[in-house]
């Protein structure tokens, strides 16, 4: 119980592990907290193998964390993962890979999801050793990639124009978030764990520990109360 957080606040640390691309960190969470002080300490750029450490975010929280890419000098206009502001704080996104997690004073429940889309590796690292490190990493055959087998269909790729000194800007879609139906997004005659499936099963291959549909509620993670180490990578 060494690493137990007492102060009923949790903070995570976001690093950029990518080594030729700049990320914009996102972070948003329950309403309760929706007009307090952006956990975030800046928008500016995380610039690659650079970290941010939040403020201390008072609990009980839900909330997500996500990384932007491609984006205008103020976070705006982002290719991938944009919510329409310079800060996410109070804002959304969508097709996203994100980390997510619910926090009480006593226990976190927290994954790694790729239910709308593929884009970034995430590692989720608790600084409580008796919790558990989830680790989705992006395959270096995404999709676009002369050799080797893609792992996203072509029909599910979303590919942009150059950006910089990078040749593409790609996101894999679920199949729920392409095409919107029930049995892929686990809605009226699949609102049921035995009728609902992964709608993607090229992600549960790639990382059969994230959480890939609506009742994947086997790979969530329970435990005490403690900060959390949030890598985000690029494709190889």
């Amino acid at each position: 119980m060494c690493c137990l957080v007492t102060s009923q606040h949790i903070t995570f640390t976001i690093v950029n592990n990518c080594s030729d691309q700049s990320i914009w960190p996102a972070l948003t969470g329950n309403t309760s907290l929706i007009g307090s002080p952006n956990p975030l300490t800046s928008s500016s750029p995380l610039f690659p193998k650079q970290s941010i450490q939040t403020f201390p975010i008072p609990l009980p929280w839900s909330g997500r964390i996500w990384a932007r890419q491609f984006c205008a000098s103020d976070g705006t206009n982002c290719l991938i993962g944009d919510c329409s502001e310079s800060t996410c704080w109070g804002h959304s996104s969508q097709n996203t890979s994100l980390f997510e997690i619910t926090a009480s004073d006593l226990q976190v429940v927290y994954d790694v999801s790729l239910v709308d889309g593929f884009t970034m590796g995430i590692t989720s690292i608790p600084t409580s050793k008796i919790c558990e490190t989830i680790s989705c990493q992006v395959p270096p055959y995404l999709g676009f990639r002369e050799s080797g087998k893609p792992l996203c269909p072509e029909s599910n790729m979303r590919s942009f124009q150059k950006h910089g000194n990078l040749s593409q800007a790609y996101a894999c879609l679920s199949d729920c978030s392409l095409y919107g139906l029930e049995q892929y997004c686990c809605f009226d005659d699949f609102e049921t764990p035995g009728a609902c499936e992964p709608s993607s099963q090229w992600f549960k291959v790639a990382c059969p520990d994230a959480y890939s549909f609506a009742f994947d509620d086997s790979v969530l993670r329970h435990c005490e109360l403690t900060d959390f180490t949030i890598v985000f990578g690029c494709p190889a």
